[in-house]
């Protein structure tokens, strides 16, 4: 296939194309203008396909006009499609990414004229000709996983004089014999920093990247704070660039089959409150896509006169809710892990994407904040070296849960039940005991994030040994410091042992029903709880409650 006619008039295209991103906000940097200016997109681009996988070829007279005008507009363009392994279908596996997120991004890159630079995921060229033209080719190198594409970006680049360093392979391994870089793009959407880029940025480097789940994307900036750790936050913006993957040839990220199984044979019912429609908040679906990578994004319709809402994971595990009604199979179960994120995010004051940031260190960990690096919403990518162990925490966590039935239903509790909840406590309290002097505090790297969790519910909830809780809150608030354990248990814990010794809580955790009415136990300082709550990653109290403080203990 031949390439495109001539473009005699691509000079003036380019500026518009330029004044079209600067109007939009998206290009500010003179620099960076300049180079859009000057670089011919559509030497580039010299064909893609439209959205029903027909190709438009800018050789092919017929199709010129569709062409120039697609190529010097802010669209991406599909340059590369692949069959699916186990569909009869393709998919898109490459594009020229839409003008005004690319200059955008690169902006945010906020280079200097000596910036060394690394961009993930070549594609046609373009934006490493933006790149070259706004530094020098050699400080310019770019890595890209399908061969063909590779070659074809080279022989573009070198036309308008340019040689960077490019590669083939994997972009999650980086380019590592031209380390360190300055500066590190991802131009393809990972769930999770490499920890290659990591190793191959330089000190008070940056990278940018679109973080993205099933459920969500995010544009990330990260820069080099410490050795061997990123730190940064998520933007309001989403990506929604296609999959850094493994596998040329394969479009899938995990290059595997496009299946889904569903375990029907597990099936359970249950009912819930919570109106499906609030997973269309994109705050929330961050939080969700990091409590449950594989959670695909609700899938709505109707059936018998109601609505209905699926949802799959991996390992055959799905969801579908129906007028309130849950039903739900495979090996774990997913509208517990939705409730979970649901009641999370409402308490952390419904946070949007813009709120979240995250650390990522050298091993690897995923520590996603809000607001401040100290305020700790969640890990990833963090391995239990005690898998055992958060197994067992796990179910007593669930056999507390049961025991407590009756609060969570607001009612009354039975005398049986009274008797079984004490029971329970005590054999928590004396199990989580032996554990602690055995191991230490159960924190996340021990036990992971759910485990560490349910370690801190049982010793919330080990109220008959006060002498206990007093120095699992020493313990819990070393592994809160060490970035082991959440700043939101510590806050609840601390309160908890405040108000065993009829002192005043810091944090406004804890109620108390006296003489039949419900308040919050008496506040260290009305005024300023929530700026300590703040600090903890708590939602606000609002007047109201504030009100309902108890002034002192009877």
């Amino acid at each position: 296939m031949s390439e495109p006619l001539g473009v005699p008039d691509w000079p003036r295209r380019a500026k518009a194309l330029a004044s079209e991103l600067a109007d939009a906000g998206a290009l500010t940097d003179p620099g960076w203008r300049a180079a859009v200016e000057q670089t011919p997109r559509h030497l580039f681009v010299p064909r893609f396909f439209r959205d029903d996988g027909s190709v438009v070829d800018g050789a092919d007279p017929a199709d010129a006009g569709e062409w120039l005008g697609a190529v010097y507009s802010d669209d991406s363009l599909v340059v590369q499609r692949a069959a699916v392994p186990g569909a009869d279908r393709a998919w898109p596996t490459s594009s020229s990414t839409m003008p005004s997120l690319m200059v955008r991004m690169l902006e945010m890159l906020n280079v200097t004229d000596r910036s060394r630079v690394l961009e993930i995921g070549t594609a046609t060229g373009y934006n490493a000709a933006l790149l070259c033209h706004r530094l020098v080719d050699r400080q310019v190198a770019s890595i890209e996983l399908h061969p063909e594409l590779a070659a074809d970006a080279a022989e573009r680049l070198g036309a308008l004089g340019y040689r960077p360093t490019l590669a083939v392979g994997d972009g999650a391994a980086g380019v590592p014999d031209q380390a360190p870089y300055d500066r590190i793009i991802a131009t393809c959407a990972v769930p999770e920093i490499p920890a290659a880029w990591i190793a191959q940025l330089a000190p008070g480097g940056r990278i940018v990247a679109d973080l993205r789940g099933e459920m969500s994307s995010s544009l990330a900036v990260l820069d080099n704070t410490d050795p061997g750790t990123v730190t940064g936050r998520l933007l309001d913006q989403a990506g929604h660039f296609m999959w850094l993957r493994p596998d040329p040839d394969n479009p899938l990220r995990d290059a595997h089959r496009f299946e889904f199984v569903a375990d029907l044979d597990t099936a359970e019912t249950t009912t819930t409150d919570l109106d499906p429609e609030v997973l269309a908040e994109p705050g929330l679906r961050v939080l969700l896509g990091i409590l449950e990578p594989t959670l695909s994004p609700p899938s709505r319709g109707r059936r018998d006169g109601a609505d209905t809402w699926w949802m799959h994971a991996e390992g055959g595990c799905w969801v579908e809710v129906v007028d309130r009604t849950v039903t739900q199979g495979g090996p774990r179960h997913l509208w517990p892990t939705v409730e979970y994120a649901v009641t999370e995010w409402r308490r952390l004051d419904r946070p949007g994407r813009g709120r979240y940031g995250l650390t990522v260190t050298g091993d690897g960990v995923h520590r996603y904040w809000l607001d401040q690096p100290d305020h700790t919403v969640a890990f990833t990518n963090v391995v239990a070296t005690r898998p055992d162990l958060t197994d067992e925490l796990l179910r007593r966590q669930e056999v507390d849960q049961q025991a407590r039935s009756f609060a969570l239903e607001g009612r009354e509790a039975t005398d049986a039940e009274i008797k079984r909840l004490r029971e329970v406590d005590r054999d928590n309290t004396a199990w989580l005991e032996t554990v602690i002097t055995e191991n230490g505090w159960p924190g996340i790297r021990l036990a992971g994030q759910a485990g560490a969790r349910a370690a801190w519910l049982l010793a919330q909830h080990a109220d008959a040994k006060p002498e206990l809780q007093r120095q699992w809150l020493a313990l819990l608030r070393a592994a809160v410091e060490a970035g082991d354990a959440e700043r939101g248990n510590l806050a609840y814990l601390q309160d908890r042992v405040a108000i065993h010794q009829h002192l005043p809580q810091h944090h406004g955790t804890q109620f108390l029903c006296l003489n039949g009415k419900d308040g919050l136990a008496p506040l260290e300082d009305p005024q300023r709880v929530n700026e300590y709550r703040a600090t903890a990653g708590l939602h606000p109290l609002t007047d109201d409650e504030i009100s309902t403080a108890w002034p002192d203990y009877p």
